[in-house]
């Protein structure tokens, strides 16, 4: 009844031992599912979810209102798909979408540069020149898509339950390493953890119904109590709080709803939650 998240950068073999210690452990394996799901729940293209979720913010892209309200549709999708348990997940961010849910083990697969190469000139057919150039420039993509959208660094091993160099041992030994640790009483679901994981899902399933009203809204859950904030400006500020509730409460779980308008929303939720 656990839930493992395996980050990677690409060809780092990871969404292969994803699905191998799903197989093991009889779970599901997810990764682009997710996309679908809130594709199918929102009414907006996988492609554009796809792009908010793995490129660059740039010039030309997604413009960053939009790509919050993407991202909180993704991790709406996400958060419920961690209600079934039993999930191997290996998409984007995984560590970062969900925190503080004690049955989560987060796993980073590592893989020497080289090596990361050598996997890509076999697949793709192309030179050792090429490879490389991608390789590094998708690493370069992906660290800023991480620090633009979550304000971390997804390298940093303190992210991780587990950190391990496949190009050292192998992905089998990995494998074993992943399904083993899994196992351990920490990562088992207890009420707490249960409990947690439920109020995320509920706190990201309103925030994703509620984002076109703020792109900068927060909302934060207990045993469905709602507290919601948001920026008190423009001309509807006064309308926005009562949108906001009649909204929430039509969603299933909610019991009550409390609006916090604030016009320095950050040292507002800092203070409430103090």
């Amino acid at each position: 009844m656990s839930i493992v998240t395996v980050s990677r950068r690409t060809y780092s073999r990871g969404k292969e031992i994803a699905e191998k210690v799903a197989e093991v452990l009889g779970y599901e394996c997810v990764g682009r599912e997710v996309l679908l799901l809130a594709s199918k729940e929102y009414g907006i293209p996988e492609e554009r979810l796809y792009k908010a979720t793995h490129e660059a913010p740039s010039f030309l892209g997604i413009t960053p209102n939009a790509r919050k309200r993407y991202i909180a549709y993704v991790k709406a999708a996400f958060a419920a798909y961690m209600l079934k348990d039993n999930v191997v997940y290996h998409g984007p961010a995984g560590e970062l979408l969900i925190q503080g849910v004690s049955h989560l083990l987060r796993v980073r697969i590592n893989a020497d540069l080289e090596d990361r190469v050598a996997l890509r000139m076999e697949r793709d057919k192309i030179t050792e020149k090429e490879a490389r150039k991608k390789i590094l420039r998708d690493d370069d993509k992906h660290g800023k898509l991480m620090k633009w959208v979550y304000g971390r660094d997804d390298t940093d091993a303190g992210l991780y339950d587990l950190v391990i160099n496949v190009s050292q041992i192998g992905v089998d030994k990995a494998v074993e390493i992943v399904t083993s640790t899994v196992k351990l009483k920490k990562f088992q679901p207890m009420a707490y953890s249960i409990r947690l994981l439920k109020n995320i899902e509920l706190s990201c399933r309103i925030a994703a119904h509620l984002i076109d009203l703020d792109p900068d809204i927060r909302v934060r859950s207990e045993s469905g109590n709602v507290h919601v904030y948001a920026k008190a400006s423009g001309r509807g500020m006064k309308r926005t709080p009562e949108i906001i509730k009649e909204r929430a409460m039509k969603l299933p779980g909610v019991k009550s709803v409390e609006v916090h308008m604030s016009e320095d929303l950050f040292e507002r939720i800092a203070g409430e939650m103090r």
